[in-house]
């Protein structure tokens, strides 16, 4: 295989993915290299300075080595100059992260890059004077290169945000090109990178970048911000359902560019707030189409899932980069270093929608996805009411948020309890606590052992699809991504699947297998008790039949060969009655044709012994049907009773046995063309009510009606499983 892989002739040839992801990689190490190199060529004071919350004043200095490593930590530098001249004046707005986070109307924004040229040009001069705020002065000679071990954390923490991005987003369209929605997954990944290098490089300067430098990092951090936005909005668009067509998509990024270039002319009446109010926008819209999504698969449990995880890395996420860097701009507020760190959130975008799209661990999500979104919603009230009280009533940051504590919680505990009693009922009742009360419901209604699991699984997930596996299970397991749940068989019965739990409506979870295995383990043990008590019984039952036959048997068998007339045909009687029973007590199944052949010479011995004629029909061939102990004893017996009926009472000349089988139902029919009265003039003795009972045992029925041209008809029917 080269380096294009193709899939049928004259398809649309692809990277294969171990090349994509070595091409993202590559990709990515070479931006961070042109980062690193931007932010490297530049001069080296060797100060760490933090602006302080009044604007305008001086910043202080948290941390001063190399060439400024005279000056003392904690002082205000307020001043930079060549000793020619006046002095530069600090303000501690130079250090801003982010320029449009306070300086988003364009006269501030091209004044703020005005004094960034002008610190520029002043940092590249050989020798500086530094001046403090209490009047002492520090001479200064700047490094031509800030070292690389001088570039912060930040930097790199920024760095691996976007190149992490890249790759995940590039891993996605490698692995799962045939998702519409994978390509945008990887255009994001590839815009958040831009965006993370250039933040990286501006956010994290000592002081000052030259304007133009400055510029062109911004409107690149903007144009791949927007365009980033763009492209998780239209994975929502197209996952996990297609809302509509490509060109709504094609048009949006078509619309973030054009915005872009208007921000970018400063012609937006935003200002450079134009880049914040679109992401902003951008959010909103995703909110509402993810309402669309739900709405239209909810009766998809697997896809619900799967939109979860986009949802929950989304609504974490990106209303964690709209709250720390889209919103404080646009309300005047500057988000300080937090704007960097929340690049962070990206990667969980990312990462979200990874995990979304290629359904990891979806039967995980019902529960702790709630958990995991209702402890972000109270982490953001928590948030905005301390903002509140600190911006709007001035009152102290500790007292702040601790009200902001205690009033969020009032609030968000009862109103997460209430939406867990209301949303998870069904999941709160699948408890290993409830195991007993289940098993006792339904050990109660005398299920067969075969039908024990299979039932508990059914009250259990109200499944809509309930097989049997055909091949062996080991342990109870999740399948298909949570549709499907396989639970070993008991005894010697075979496991079982069952499918779409709650009527299809949710996912089966982990809590769902330990119930299953729990109930299970006990239903085992109880078709393991079963199974030795009808061991005992058929022990049992060999054991009265062996003493039937070699005990009372011989007996009867004795009297036999010493008596003669009646009391002789007696005794025969008796002994066949005694046979028959003995065979019904240790009888293993057999065939239909050995029983019929059985039935047909003891009626066509009684028939002639009484001069009357037999007629026996049967279909040919047979049918594969065998009959089990119970059925060989009591239809023999019911035979036998209407013959016996048909010689006494109704005289005939002749008497015919048929035979049917059709739909798994075996029906036999005795007809006498004898003198009898009509069957509705019968009072039913105990012979017919006999015949009645062992048939109903075996699932049956019988019927009498009269025969045509005189005579009466008895037909049995009992259902008989083919073999």
């Amino acid at each position: 295989m080269g380096s294009l892989a193709t899939t049928r002739a004259g398809e649309r040839r692809v990277l294969p993915p171990a090349a994509i992801l070595a091409l993202a990689l590559l990709s990515a190490l070479a931006a961070g290299g042109a980062a690193t190199w931007t932010a490297l060529h530049q001069p080296w004071l060797g100060l760490t300075l933090q602006g302080v919350f009044a604007r305008d004043a001086p910043p202080r200095i948290v941390e001063a080595r190399g060439p400024a490593a005279d000056l003392p930590v904690g002082a205000s530098l307020s001043a930079l100059g060549t000793g020619q001249g006046a002095a530069l004046a600090l303000r501690s707005d130079d250090l801003v992260p982010e320029p449009d986070a306070v300086h988003a109307s364009y006269p501030r924004w091209n004044a703020f890059f005005a004094r960034q040229a002008r610190l520029a040009a002043l940092l590249r001069q050989p020798r500086l004077q530094a001046l403090l705020a209490d009047g002492r002065q520090y001479p200064l000679v700047p490094q031509a290169r800030r070292p690389l071990s001088m570039l912060p954390a930040l930097f790199w923490f920024q760095f691996l945000c976007g190149a992490s991005s890249l790759i995940v987003g590039a891993a996605i369209r490698a692995f799962r090109p045939e998702h519409a929605a994978a390509l945008h997954c990887f255009l994001a990944g590839l815009f958040a990178m831009p965006m993370a290098m250039a933040a990286a490089v501006y956010s994290t300067r000592e002081l000052a970048l030259p304007a133009a430098e400055f510029r062109a990092l911004s409107a690149l951090n903007h144009l791949s911000a927007m365009l980033c936005c763009v492209a998780f909005v239209a994975v929502l668009w197209l996952h996990p359902r297609a809302l509509g067509g490509r060109a709504p998509v094609v048009g949006a990024y078509l619309l973030a560019v054009a915005l872009w270039g208007v921000e970018t002319a400063q012609w937006s009446p935003a200002g450079a707030a134009t880049a914040n109010l679109f992401i902003t926008a951008g959010y909103g819209l995703a909110v509402l189409l993810s309402v669309l999504q739900w709405q239209r698969v909810r009766g998809d449990p697997l896809a619900r899932a799967a939109l979860q995880w986009f949802l929950l890395s989304w609504l974490l996420g990106g209303g964690a980069l709209v709250f720390l860097i889209a919103l404080p701009p646009l309300a005047g507020v500057g988000g300080g270093a937090l704007q960097s760190y929340a690049f962070g959130f990206l990667l969980l975008l990312e990462l979200g929608l990874a995990l979304g799209i290629a359904r990891y661990r979806l039967f995980d999500l019902e529960l702790w996805w709630f958990r995991a979104l209702m402890l972000i919603f109270g982490s953001f009230a928590v948030l905005l009411l301390d903002a509140l009280f600190v911006l709007a009533f001035r009152l102290d940051t500790t007292a702040a948020l601790v009200l902001a504590l205690v009033l969020a919680g009032w609030l968000y505990f009862p109103v997460r309890q209430w939406l867990m009693s209301r949303l998870f009922t069904g999941a709160r009742r699948l408890r290993l606590d409830d195991v007993p009360a289940l098993l006792q419901d339904v050990l109660a209604r005398d299920y067969q052992a075969a039908e024990l699991l299979p039932e508990a699984l059914r009250r259990l997930y109200a499944p809509l699809v309930m097989r049997p596996l055909p091949q062996a299970q080991s342990q109870v397991g999740i399948a298909e991504h949570g549709l499907a749940l396989r639970v070993p068989g008991i005894g010697v019965y075979p496991a079982w699947e069952a499918r779409f739990p709650g009527q299809g409506r949710r996912l089966f979870t982990r809590r769902d297998a330990q119930v299953a295995g729990a109930v299970r383990a006990v239903l085992d043990r109880v078709a393991a008790y079963q199974t030795a008590l009808e061991r005992g019984i058929e022990q049992e039952r060999a054991r009265v039949a062996q003493d039937l036959h070699d005990d009372i048997g011989a007996r009867l068998l004795t009297l036999l060969h010493r008596s003669e007339g009646e009391a002789a045909q007696t005794l025969r009687d008796a002994l066949d009655s005694l046979r028959l029973t003995v065979y019904g007590l240790g009888a293993r199944p057999q065939p239909l044709a050995d029983c019929l052949a059985s039935w047909r010479a003891e009626a066509a011995e009684r028939c002639e012994a009484c001069g009357v004629q037999l007629e026996w029909h049967e279909p040919t061939p047979l049918p594969a049907l065998a009959l089990d102990a119970a059925q060989q004893l009591n239809l023999s017996r019911v035979l036998r009773e209407a013959v016996s009926n048909a010689l006494r009472h109704a005289r005939p000349r002749r008497i015919a046995v048929s035979v049917a089988a059709h739909q798994e139902q075996l029906e036999l029919t005795v007809t006498d063309d004898g003198a009898a009265p009509p069957p509705e003039r019968w009072r039913a003795g105990l012979g017919l009510r006999g015949m009645d009972s062992r048939l109903q045992r075996l699932g049956g029925h019988l019927s009498l009606a009269a025969a045509e041209g005189g005579g009466t008809r008895l037909t049995a029917r009992i259902p008989v499983p083919p073999v």
